[in-house]
């Protein structure tokens, strides 16, 4: 089971952001989208590869907001868990091509060390090539 919440200050319809994940989703099985709490949720996937797929097509967006998921044992409650973690991507936007060097790629991540001093990892996309500086924020440099 996951628990989900949405980082946002505004109210969601909560029936399309279901409809919204079901139909991404690409499940195998069935979902179970359930409200707990105002802001929480749970998805309950009938087949383990779909819960494994969803947490590896990380990030989920919905209305330009995060959607933080974090997995929980199904005998647990999922509105005692603090969701505080999840993968996003930046896009770097008009990056010379001479610039798209690996030392570029350790200033970008230098700058954001502060992000990563607080748990965040970094993965930088450079042309098509993957740098593992770190491993979760996505840099997308064009």
């Amino acid at each position: 089971m996951l628990a989900g919440q949405l980082l946002s200050h505004h109210s969601i319809n909560f029936d399309a952001l279901k409809n919204i994940l079901v139909q991404l989703s690409r499940l195998v099985q069935g979902l179970v989208i359930c409200k707990v709490m105002v802001d929480r949720f749970c998805l309950v996937f009938s087949h383990v590869d779909d819960l494994k797929c969803t947490m590896e097509m990380r990030p989920w967006t919905f209305g330009c907001n995060l959607l933080l998921l974090q997995w929980v044992p199904c005998e647990d409650d999922p509105t005692t868990d603090d969701l505080d973690w999840s993968p996003f991507f930046i896009h770097v936007l008009d990056v010379r091509f001479v610039q798209r060097t690996i030392d570029v790629v350790r200033y970008i991540g230098w700058y954001l060390d502060a992000w990563r001093m607080r748990g965040l990892l970094i993965k930088i996309l450079l042309g098509g090539k993957q740098f593992a500086y770190t491993s979760l924020l996505l840099f997308d440099i064009h």
